[in-house]
């Protein structure tokens, strides 16, 4: 596959890039701008910017409901107890019922008398302790929100470089970028069953967690599990498919193991055949090395 086919499979999927886009990344000769790499990041930057949400905004609009629940509640309870109507709500609506009892009981009405009387302290202390439990709670759902947030940042640096490794291992993927681009994602959902912390340069990866740590109690680098992940679902060249020999043989495990498979008629049955997981591994690897000089360096076969 090219880099630029490569390149367009990606960028289109993740920053809506056209090939307009990704053909003004290269230089006339085919190589990429020394800038493009910044390009990329500040394409990605906007994405981010684009879909993260305003913290601030979804803690002040739950608090507001919350309130607006906690005294359309309170004041519908005070005016069934005291059999009144009323438009007033909060402490005007409290207010206007203390007049209403202390009319009825026959003793002046004045800002102490209201202050003093059990209706009015029993229902500020309620709506004290009810807009106290409010904010608690949105406070408690704001910060679950910036921590799922945070992890999902955390993933998508993680995810990176998780893809970055796993391409250098010379993963056998389909020659269409999107099929690949799919094949790519069932690696990163897998390596989304685990936890990780960014310390520097290091990726530490946790389960429950707790650090993954081998049964000898050493901690598990964060290569070796996406090596580990991958081998579970790809096969690899185990060999550059530029420089293997036209009749050259694989000797998986020290064993000289020749294919018994069809030769292929073009790039394309090459690229397929591989890909095929149905197949022995051992054949596979065969099978590569005897026709790659001829069919991975020409896809117009």
């Amino acid at each position: 596959m090219e880099v630029k086919d490569f390149l367009t499979g990606v960028l289109s999927k993740t920053l809506s890039m056209d090939e307009n886009g990704v053909a003004s990344l290269f230089n006339e000769d085919g190589t990429i701008k020394d800038e493009s790499l910044q390009t990329i990041l500040d394409l990605d930057v906007k994405r981010i910017s684009g879909i993260k949400p305003d913290t601030k905004k979804f803690f002040d609009d739950g608090y507001k409901k919350a309130s607006s629940e906690i005294l359309n509640k309170r004041d519908k309870e005070l005016q069934d107890k005291f059999g009144i109507k009323s438009d007033k709500l909060g402490v005007e609506l409290v207010n206007e019922i203390i007049a209403e009892q202390v009319k009825k009981a026959g003793v002046d009405l004045n800002d102490e008398a209201v202050k003093k009387h059990p209706l009015f302290i029993s229902t500020v202390d309620k709506l004290t302790k009810d807009k106290d439990e409010a904010i608690a709670a949105e406070s408690g759902k704001l910060t679950t929100f910036q921590t799922e947030l945070k992890r999902k940042e955390t993933f998508n640096s993680v995810a990176n470089k998780a893809m970055s490794y796993f391409n250098s291992l010379k993963p056998i993927l389909s020659s269409d970028a999107t099929k690949a681009e799919n094949q790519r994602a069932l690696l990163t959902e897998k390596l989304g069953g685990y936890e990780y912390d960014i310390q520097g340069d290091k990726i530490i990866v946790l389960k429950d967690g707790k650090v993954l740590e081998d049964e000898h109690g050493n901690r598990i680098p964060f290569e070796k599990v996406v090596k580990q992940t991958a081998e579970s679902y790809y096969d690899f060249h185990v060999t550059d498919p530029k420089s293997a020999p036209a009749n050259g043989k694989q000797t998986p495990n020290g064993k000289e193991v020749k294919s018994t498979i069809e030769a292929p008629k073009s790039h394309q049955q090459f690229i397929d055949t591989i890909a095929n997981s149905k197949l022995p591994v051992a054949e596979r690897l065969a099978y590569e090395s005897e026709h790659a000089a001829k069919f991975s360096t020409n896809p117009q076969i």
